[in-house]
This record gives C-alpha cells, sequence and structure tokens, in this order.
C-alpha cells in the first residue's frame, strides 16, 4: 500500500512538472514570436542609421537573458531583416581590460583601453555586419563600399535586472588610450578585383560623420573607438586618382621602352648630322685652301687635262757639266 501511494505520488508530480515545463516553453515561444512580430514592422525604407541602431538595442535588450560572459551570442532578427548579422557579448571590464577581447570581426588588445565608469563592472556588447543592405544605410560621396558595414555599440549590463535582462540602457565610451596599440577589425570579404586597387578604411560615428584613411595592411583597419566600419574604393576617373601598383608598372615600363627608343633614336640622328656637318666643313676649307693656292702661285700655269701644271719660260740658273767628255 505504501509502495503503491509512493509511486502514485512520484507519477503526480512528473505529470505536473511536464506540464509546468510545457506552460513556460509555450509562452516563451509565444513571447518570442510576439517580439519578432512586433519588430517586423520595423521601417527599414527609412534607411536611417540612428533609428537602424536604436532598433539593434531594443531588440537586443529584450532578446538576450541569461548569458555567460565572453561567449558570443547569434541574435535571430525578423524576417524582414534577412541579409543582416546581429550578436552580443558579455565582457566583465576588468578582464576586458587586462586581457583583451575578441568579438567578430574586433580584436580589442590587452591593456589598451581606457578606464571605464566604476559602476559599468559590466559590459554588453552589441555588434552587427549588416551585409547587403549597407550601401543602403551609409554612404560617402565619390566612394563605393566594397565591404559590408560592421560596428559595435557598448551598453551597461546590470549584474540584477528584472527578467534575467542583459543589455543595459546606458551608453557606455570604449577607447583606446593614446600611444597604445589600436583596435583591429578584420574584413573577410572584399572584392577580389580590387585588392589591388588602392583602398581606404572609413568609420563613421554616431553624429553621421566620417573619417577616412588608406589602408596600410591588407582586409584590416584599425580604431581607437567604437563605431561603424567599412572599406572604400574611390569612383573617381583614374586620371586623376593613383593607380593600382600593377597598372603603374605597366605604366612606367611603358614609358621607359619610349623614352629608351627615342634617346637611342636620337643618339643615331646626331651621329648622322654631326658626319653630314663634317664633311661639308672639310669640303668648304679644301676648296678654300686651293682657291688660296691658286691665287698666291709664282709660276703660270698650263692645263693638262683636268689638272694645271706649273709652267716658266726661263731658267735663271744655267746647269754645269762638272766633266768634260769628248767624243
Amino acid at each position: 500500500m505504501g509502495l503503491f501511494f509512493f509511486s502514485r505520488s512520484w507519477c503526480i508530480i512528473l505529470v505536473i512538472s511536464l506540464s509546468q515545463s510545457l506552460v513556460v516553453k509555450t509562452n516563451t515561444t509565444a513571447a518570442a514570436s510576439s517580439l519578432t512580430t512586433s519588430y517586423s514592422s520595423h521601417p527599414l525604407h527609412r534607411h536611417d542609421s540612428k533609428s537602424l541602431a536604436s532598433f539593434f538595442h531594443d531588440y537586443a535588450s529584450k532578446t538576450v537573458v541569461r548569458v555567460t560572459t565572453a561567449v558570443n551570442y547569434k541574435i535571430r532578427l525578423p524576417a524582414n531583416f534577412t541579409g543582416m548579422q546581429l550578436r552580443f557579448v558579455r565582457f566583465r571590464t576588468p578582464s576586458l581590460r587586462r586581457r583583451g577581447g575578441q568579438f567578430g570581426s574586433f580584436y580589442v588588445p590587452p591593456r589598451v583601453l581606457s578606464a571605464f565608469p566604476m559602476e559599468a563592472r559590466r559590459i554588453a556588447i552589441v555588434y552587427e555586419n549588416l551585409g547587403n543592405w549597407s550601401n543602403s544605410y551609409y554612404k560617402v560621396p565619390n566612394y563605393t563600399l566594397v565591404a559590408p558595414i560592421i560596428g559595435f555599440s557598448v551598453y551597461d549590463s546590470p549584474a540584477k535586472a528584472p527578467g534575467g535582462l542583459v543589455v543595459g540602457d546606458e551608453r557606455i565610451s570604449l577607447s583606446v588610450q593614446p600611444g597604445k596599440k589600436p583596435i583591429v577589425i578584420k574584413f573577410k570579404k572584399i572584392d577580389k578585383d580590387l585588392k589591388e586597387s588602392p583602398l581606404k578604411c572609413v568609420k563613421f560615428s554616431d553624429d553621421g560623420s566620417y573619417e577616412i584613411e588608406s589602408m596600410t595592411v591588407p582586409n584590416r583597419c584599425f580604431a581607437t573607438s567604437q563605431g561603424h566600419f567599412s572599406v572604400l574604393f574611390s569612383t573617381i576617373s583614374s586620371t586623376t586618382s593613383p593607380l593600382p601598383s600593377k597598372a603603374r608598372h605597366k605604366v612606367y615600363l611603358k614609358w621607359w621602352l619610349t623614352g629608351f627608343g627615342g634617346g637611342f633614336a636620337g643618339v643615331v640622328l646626331l651621329v648622322l648630322l654631326s658626319t653630314v656637318v663634317f664633311k661639308i666643313v672639310r669640303d668648304r676649307r679644301l676648296r678654300a685652301m686651293e682657291k688660296q693656292s691658286e691665287c698666291g702661285v709664282l709660276f703660270d700655269t698650263f692645263s693638262v687635262g683636268k689638272s694645271k701644271m706649273p709652267s716658266a719660260p726661263m731658267v735663271r740658273t744655267q746647269p754645269v757639266i762638272e766633266h768634260d767628255y769628248v767624243a
């Protein structure tokens, strides 16, 4: 009898537990479905970067609950955000400053960050990849984006919040100390045809301003604070913008060959011209000498064919015979 009562009690407890878990699961699914439905009407057609950042924060704060520190979490976005990626990670501020951290395409070196507010013992980092929506939200005149926009925002993360929420409403500034190593942003997807082109790194700030710098390391950009980042390619005509390295090499080779050929032809022409001038000057000098010799001669001349021979009418000194021979 006691065994039967004990077994019956366990069966009742098991049924109650299963029913409660089913109710919790049903409520969670319903809440997630309701949240997704409520955000599916977000006005993407406005293409406002501030509105999008506000949406990401609001969505993450209501979606992410009870997480493990330093673990990256992927947040599933509504269907009308297809192409974008949203992720979340939480850090303890002393650990992040001492050890650094890696989240997505961002790497924070150790011992480079400025001090956080005293009350910010934990921070929540929401980072996103806009994918094929990048050109709709961020533009730079005379430039084209050749990599997706990636960025991150930092918020406080309360240790004990209602409902276990971990993304607070207070914005936290994350910046690098002067003279320290910068934050590294790695871009995995860049158009292969443009890798030899003069690419630029761009950083978009929260106020809408942007900063452009040359890309000194392939597929990597550097920053000293949070924001949104991408890679640019100039759309200005190639006559006013620098050429790629291979194109510059071809142009330099072409000009070198042209210069060498022109120089060689010039030297040959100079030699020929010098030879002609030398012959002309020599012939003129010979004619002048012949003319001078003709004018200063003391003897009469007579022509023999084309040559002129000297002629003397008399001989001043008579020849003297040294020995007389008698026949």
